[in-house]
């Protein structure tokens, strides 16, 4: 699972099993004829962002080496209806009146497809190369953070695709007609939409449009839920992100080994009101592993300060081997949305206490960059990135001092009870571990990546990008320097 750019990306790689069945669960009542030299369906590259927000904008993408398809273009225009009445009616069975998403029309109310012509063969929009070319020749012309973009790419591969999430009011989602007569599933063009939308995969059951099939007719309650707040299906959601939701874990990462379960309780706050807070694991293999799946949701209605606890007991919906044991690593994340649509994504790992752990000391705030033991082992530092050196009993593990030194990145002991941090803004400080007090500033001069203690301790040596300085401890004064860059 991976952390994109934030235009909060939730990225699906989908190879299907198209069942001829699909095609046929609902009928279109759109039905156009394109002569085949017809090109007037798309508009010329000019003014092309012009969009009209919360709205779904088709693009027939078209390599270099491929003719141009009327069939392909009446099928985009087809599908996208089917699909319109699959979430419209699906939204309608959860209890959210019969809304769906909007196209771009034309004044006459028929779908607009925009053409785009590649700059490549067909080889380089690959599935293999999870449509990253295709991906980036469209952000040239469109902008698909002001809108989500439906790009069915004309290469006769077999079906698949790719979809992605960008904030509020964008996203992207590419499908492969399969096969040489060029069908598109409605299924397919669902289930990538729904990434665009901002919908993980749910294997929880094969007929939800967000799993791999091969019975795909319905939404979860979990993705109704989500789509009631987002702006393209719901009017009254505003398009701008504003404040997002808060999600802090309250309960600890580590868990027993033999565990059947463990409580994952979260302290989540929102201004505006809380809609849904999600558990979301990682696929493991097949065409999405890597990415996130749907464990389970919950309703929060529009609460805004509340403790929630999802008992998670390591089985992947996608494999239900798995379990806390296997694999001892679980990377989780955790996602919300509000009442008002803004949604938070925050990523953590669950793991299996090893027979050795002894204990946590977690009192930093962000990046611990070292750490080093006493000549005694009774005392351990930690430097981190929040400013501070905090020295720690090892024996109780409890925290008995805490030092002040901005960007740390090398803490050392010397025999004689001295430590020495070297930090990021260029200078060398020196503590009395007993009396926990600074006795001397050392200049470097540039940020000192690693500090070092002779072994009788009278010498001290820090390291930095272009050198080696070398302090006398007792005078604290520099008694060498030992370039290490060019000469």
């Amino acid at each position: 699972m991976k952390k994109q750019m934030l235009r909060i990306a939730l990225y699906s790689i989908t190879l299907y099993l198209f069942i001829s069945a699909f095609n046929s669960t609902f009928a279109s009542p759109f039905h156009h004829e394109h002569p085949a030299n017809n090109r007037r369906y798309a508009r010329t590259l000019t003014n092309l962002n012009v969009g009209e927000p919360r709205t779904v904008r088709m693009i027939y993408f078209l390599p270099n080496d491929r003719p141009y398809r009327a069939d392909v273009i009446q099928k985009m225009k087809d599908t996208i209806r089917i699909v319109q009445t699959f979430y419209a009616e699906q939204m309608e069975a959860h209890g959210y009146g019969k809304t769906t998403f909007r196209v771009e029309n034309d004044p006459h109310g028929n779908p607009i497809v925009h053409r785009m012509d590649g700059q490549h063969p067909a080889s380089d929009y690959s599935f293999s190369s999870s449509g990253g070319t295709a991906f980036s020749e469209v952000a040239q012309v469109f902008d698909t953070t002001a809108n989500v973009y439906l790009i069915v790419l004309g290469t006769n591969q077999y079906g698949g695709g790719f979809g992605g999430n960008f904030g509020k009011n964008g996203g992207e989602a590419l499908v492969y007609p399969g096969g040489e007569d060029n069908r598109l599933p409605w299924g397919a063009v669902a289930h990538e939409l729904g990434h665009a939308f901002g919908l993980p995969h749910d294997f929880r059951d094969g007929e939800y449009i967000m799993s791999y099939g091969p019975g795909w007719s319905r939404l979860s309650q979990c993705a109704a839920d989500f789509l009631a707040v987002h702006p393209y299906f719901n009017s009254d959601i505003p398009v701008e992100i504003v404040d997002r939701p808060i999600i802090e874990l309250v309960s600890p990462r580590r868990y027993s080994p033999g565990s059947m379960s463990v409580p994952v309780r979260l302290k989540v706050s929102d201004s505006e009101g809380l809609s849904q807070v999600s558990l979301l694991v990682t696929t493991l293999s097949g065409a999405g592993a890597g990415f996130s799946e749907l464990k389970t949701c919950r309703q929060m209605r529009g609460e805004k300060n509340s403790i929630v606890e999802f008992d998670y007991d390591g089985v992947i919906p996608s494999d239900g081997f798995t379990n806390l044991s296997d694999p001892v690593g679980h990377p989780i994340a955790i996602s919300t949305v509000d009442t008002d649509g803004n949604t938070s994504l925050t990523e953590l790992s669950l793991v299996e206490i090893s027979p050795h752990y002894i204990g946590s000391l977690d009192e930093h705030t962000t990046l611990v960059s070292s750490v080093a033991l006493s000549p005694d082992g009774r005392t351990l530092a930690s430097g981190s990135h929040d400013g501070t050196v905090k020295l720690w009993d090892v024996e109780t593990q409890t925290n008995i001092a805490t030092l002040p030194h901005e960007g740390i990145n090398s803490v050392a002991f010397s025999l004689n009870g001295i430590l020495a941090s070297g930090s990021s803004d260029g200078t060398v400080k020196l503590w009395d571990v007993e009396t926990q007090t600074n006795i001397a500033t050392l200049p470097h001069g540039e940020p000192i990546l690693s500090v070092v203690f002779s072994p009788d301790g009278e010498i001290l040596v820090t390291g930095g990008w272009a050198g080696i300085e070398v302090w006398d401890v007792e005078t604290q004064t520099n008694i060498a320097t030992l370039p290490h860059g060019e000469p």
